[in-house]
C-alpha cells in the first residue's frame, strides 16, 4: 500500500528562519518577554498618570514642568495601553 505523504521528502516546518523540531514551541520564551515588556510599559503609564493626576491642582508645579492643567487632563484620561 502506497501512501500519497512521503515524509522524507516533506517540506520541513519552518518557524521565523529555524526548524522547529517535533514537540518544541522556539518562539515561546521570546513571546513571553515581549507580553512582559508590554505589560511592563502599560504599568510606567499607569504610575507615570497617577503620578500627574496627583499634580493637577498645583499650577505652580505644572508651570515648572511645562505643563498646562488641561494637558494634564488631556494624559491622565489616555487609555493605559496609549
Amino acid at each position: 500500500m502506497s501512501t500519497p505523504f512521503n515524509p522524507t521528502t516533506s517540506v520541513p516546518l519552518i518557524r521565523l528562519g529555524r526548524r522547529v523540531a517535533d514537540g518544541h514551541q522556539s518562539g515561546s520564551w521570546a513571546t513571553l518577554a515581549a507580553i512582559v515588556r508590554l505589560w511592563s510599559r502599560w504599568a510606567d503609564h499607569a504610575r507615570q498618570r497617577d503620578a500627574l493626576a496627583d499634580l493637577v491642582e498645583n499650577e505652580h508645579l505644572l508651570n515648572d514642568i511645562g505643563l498646562t492643567r488641561d494637558d494634564v487632563l488631556d494624559e491622565i484620561n489616555k487609555p493605559f495601553w496609549r
